[in-house]
């Protein structure tokens, strides 16, 4: 039987990673590794994927939950690491 883990795996997320996708788009995390598998096969992936990430820390820091906010700042930076560069997609097409 196939893990939750096993699924992030085969995709390149961490299971926080997983996590923060579910988090961000209201998601269970099976579902959200899917949706974050799709992403991740688009030259936008990497950088939507931080974008999320940063969107969660933004609102649990809004919210006051500071303990939340540090570690989503952490998955943040070790994101930036396991998924650099990509193209912003909000940026228009490439030219």
């Amino acid at each position: 039987m196939l893990t939750l883990k096993d699924c992030a795996d085969v995709v390149g997320l961490t299971l926080d990673e997983v996590e923060a996708v579910a988090s961000h788009d209201g998601l269970p995390q099976m579902l959200a590794v899917g949706r974050a598998a799709g992403m991740l096969d688009q030259d936008w992936g990497n950088v939507a994927l931080r974008q999320m990430i940063r969107d969660d820390a933004d609102r649990a820091h809004l919210a006051g939950r500071e303990g939340q906010t540090e570690a989503y700042r952490a998955l943040l930076a070790e994101a930036t690491e396991r998924h650099p560069g990509g193209r912003d997609r909000r940026q228009g097409p490439r030219g």
